[in-house]
């Protein structure tokens, strides 16, 4: 996962290898928080993540494989 938080509230980058389609993030309640969409062989991907202490929290929705999948994420050293 790479993320890049433009200043507009945008969001871009790459999730599991595939280019963010549209993104849009904010800081509010004390943290920091994105929305994005990706797209592969299998259909579309809806995904949400808040950044938590020093972790991702996320959760990613998947039309194409009709699963939600709760995940943790940190930064890679």
């Amino acid at each position: 996962m790479r993320l890049e938080l433009h200043d507009d509230g945008t969001l871009s980058g790459t999730f599991y290898n595939a280019e963010i389609q549209t993104g849009r993030w904010q800081t509010d309640r004390g943290r920091t928080c994105a929305s994005f969409h990706t797209c592969d062989g299998s259909g579309e991907y809806y995904s949400a993540a808040c950044l938590v202490d020093n972790e991702v929290q996320g959760q990613t929705w998947s039309l194409g494989r009709d699963f939600l999948f709760n995940w943790n994420a940190t930064r890679a050293e």
